[in-house]
């Protein structure tokens, strides 16, 4: 029960209003004339996805399923002819970009900044486990399969955009973002340029689904004891949970309108909920160890205190 509270208070506290957010960033970086409808975009994009998930879940497993696909190989692509390119020397000069006044003095407060931005990047993992039953059988064996390879093309996409970044002298900062401006060294702005921007709002936007997929069932779990309110577990015509779709949705819509739909205002709300979402599920696993003291506790409860 602990666990799930803590799931429901991730999935409400910033983190897929962000993710949304982050999309519609590299839209108006394609596109800088559409940077002041940018909260309109982001209610837009959560309406959708809203309504893709009221369809049902294989529906919009369906829908989300090609979008990231062409995501992958879009990223993968941009890395492997970037580095490819740069190590040629085939690619153009960069223009002059000043760097910013930097904060590298701070030290230990700059280190967990960078870390607590950075966190966020691991979350949304735990959709697999939380979703096990909704794979083929053998269950088990898939979503282990399904961890492996998610690990190995975040990772590889992650050093690829890093060493691309370092490599080329992009500075992050501005209404551009990061991954646009690799793009449009890499590729000019011809349609290749498009292609990785599209992808990459189309993923960031569908990645609000992993709330989609936990909140409504696990605040369905909550109501059944009464910790919400009993409509949160009733089921829709679909066999989803609406009541709880349509609440994630009006939060979200809520977040996005009072932060002006700014990523940076919204991250560090993202990282609260994320680390006390953290703590209250493995301090409640941590208390029920100690209480029971069955096999195997003390170790588990080591790899526990250890962040996410």
């Amino acid at each position: 029960m602990i666990v799930a509270t803590a799931d429901v208070l991730k999935n409400s506290c910033g983190h897929r209003p962000c993710d949304v957010v982050a999309g519609i960033a590299a839209v108006t970086s394609a596109v800088p004339r559409l940077f002041p409808y940018r909260v309109v975009l982001g209610v837009a994009a959560v309406v959708i996805v809203a309504l893709g998930n009221l369809r049902g879940v294989r529906e919009s497993g369906r829908m989300f399923a090609a979008p990231t696909y062409f995501f992958v190989m879009c990223i993968l692509g941009m890395v492997g002819y970037g580095i490819g390119a740069a190590a040629l020397g085939r690619l153009p000069e960069a223009p002059f970009e000043p760097h910013p006044p930097g904060l590298e003095g701070i030290g230990l407060f700059l280190l967990l900044r960078a870390f607590a931005a950075g966190c966020t990047a691991l979350t949304g993992v735990e959709a697999v486990s939380n979703g096990v039953q909704a794979l083929k059988p053998p269950e088990g064996r898939n979503a282990a399969t399904v961890m492996t390879w998610l690990a190995v093309i975040s990772i590889t996409m992650f050093l690829g955009i890093t060493y691309l970044a370092y490599d080329l002298g992009i500075i992050a900062g501005g209404a551009e973002t990061v991954v646009s401006k690799i793009a449009r060294r890499v590729f000019g702005t011809g349609v290749f340029y498009y292609a990785v921007q599209v992808a990459t709002m189309l993923i960031l936007v569908l990645a609000a689904n992993t709330a989609y997929a936990d909140f409504p069932r696990l605040s369905s779990i909550l109501a059944r004891d009464r910790y919400v309110p009993r409509q949160f577990a009733n089921q829709g015509d679909r066999l989803v949970f609406s009541n709880g779709i349509l609440a994630l949705s009006f939060f979200a819509v809520m977040l996005i309108i009072v932060f002006a739909g700014d990523t940076h205002a919204l991250l560090p709300l993202y990282a609260i909920g994320v680390f006390m979402s953290f703590t209250v599920s493995q301090s409640g696993m941590v208390r029920r160890w100690l209480r029971l003291t069955q096999a195997g506790w003390r170790t588990s409860s080591r790899m526990r205190s250890v962040p996410s």
